[in-house]
């Protein structure tokens, strides 16, 4: 998988011209804490402020999802969609 690894946090800012901003930030000192993973404009994404904070969960939800599955995987429509999930966020 290559992906800025987390944790990340989301954070809001002011934009220079008085629009709300949000980023999703790395808390990971390997990465380096703060470094900017994804900067959005509120005119860009209107849901930013909801969006955000399960955005910035994502690698983490990610990583419990691909250790809950590989340690209880079930025959089951919930499995199913669960591995289809890890397939699409570690596809490229």
């Amino acid at each position: 998988m290559t992906y800025t690894p987390g944790p990340h946090r989301f954070v809001e800012f002011r934009c220079g011209d008085g629009r709300d901003g949000f980023a999703i930030l790395s808390d990971n000192p390997e990465v380096g804490r703060g470094y900017g993973v994804a900067w959005i404009e509120e005119c860009q994404l209107p849901n930013a402020k909801h969006d955000g904070p399960l955005f910035a969960a994502a690698t983490e939800l990610l990583e419990a999802l691909v250790e809950v599955v590989r340690i209880s995987d079930r025959k089951h429509e919930a499995w199913d969609r669960a591995r289809a999930a890890i397939a699409k966020a570690t596809s490229a």
